[in-house]
């Protein structure tokens, strides 16, 4: 018999426990099969230990999920991180059974030093996402994401270190909502290169102004903006940005 093989889907793990002879069985994760919910990454502890898998629970909120199947576990359980913060997981690195961190929107870097019981977010230099982690040990290790930003530690994260002094986009960009759909309240993100007088609004799909979320001067680089939609009615809103001869709109879905 040889070594098990698994496949990860946005709301299951496939096992096939005999390669290439044998079926596929399916486990259902439950966390990831409400709206706006998603597995992205799962990695097995380096030298045996537990399992993770991290993604997103966006049920009301898009809240940065892992879940952890021990060796003496027979099923996947969702862990509390016991930390601030909306956003999704990318990411997992597992470099021995007690290390493990884990990477997503904003700069997020949780890592834990007891198999997952519990967890802390070390000082990160960014707040672009970053989309995968890779730890050689412990220590060490290097953390990618947008706009070709890679951070690397050797001391655990702690005061992990990008390898570029300036993130600073190239050019105007307004990034999709996250999450969408979203109930209560979402996250807009937007670059710009240079200084800029900007401009962020909100309206109907009657073309109605509904909220103003930016209008100053704002410094060059990536700037995110919280939008509540508790008092508006479920529907189809579009968010618009303006600045400095850039002007782009995008749409988004308020469900309630």
């Amino acid at each position: 018999m040889g070594l098990p093989v698994y496949a990860l889907t946005p709301y299951s793990l496939c096992t096939k426990v005999e390669f290439p002879p044998g079926p596929w069985s399916e486990t259902i994760l439950s966390v990831f099969l409400g709206l706006g919910s998603e597995a992205y990454r799962g990695e097995f502890s380096n030298g045996g230990g537990s399992g993770f898998i991290v993604g997103v629970q966006g049920d009301f909120r898009a809240a940065p999920a892992i879940v952890r199947k021990s060796m003496s576990d027979s099923l996947w359980r969702t862990l509390p991180t016991g930390l601030p913060g909306d956003g999704t997981l990318y990411g997992i690195s597992a470099p021995s059974a007690n290390a493990v961190y884990v990477c997503g929107d904003h700069g997020m870097i949780f890592n834990s030093t007891n198999g997952g019981d519990t967890w802390s977010a070390p000082a990160v230099p960014t707040a672009l996402r970053l989309r995968a982690i890779s730890f050689f040990d412990e220590k060490q290790g290097f953390a990618v994401g947008d706009s070709g930003i890679i951070l690397h530690t050797s001391n655990g994260g702690v005061t992990a270190v990008g390898d570029r002094e300036n993130h600073l986009p190239r050019e105007y960009a307004l990034f999709q909502n996250y999450p969408n759909p979203f109930n209560p309240s979402t996250t807009i993100r937007y670059g710009v290169p240079h200084t800029s007088t900007v401009s962020l609004v909100v309206f109907n799909a009657l073309g109605q102004h509904i909220a103003t979320l930016v209008n100053r001067e704002v410094d060059a680089g990536y700037h995110e903006v919280r939008f509540d939609g508790s008092s508006l009615a479920g529907g189809v809103y579009f968010y618009r940005l303006q600045a400095g001869g850039f002007t782009q709109t995008k749409k988004w879905l308020l469900v309630k």
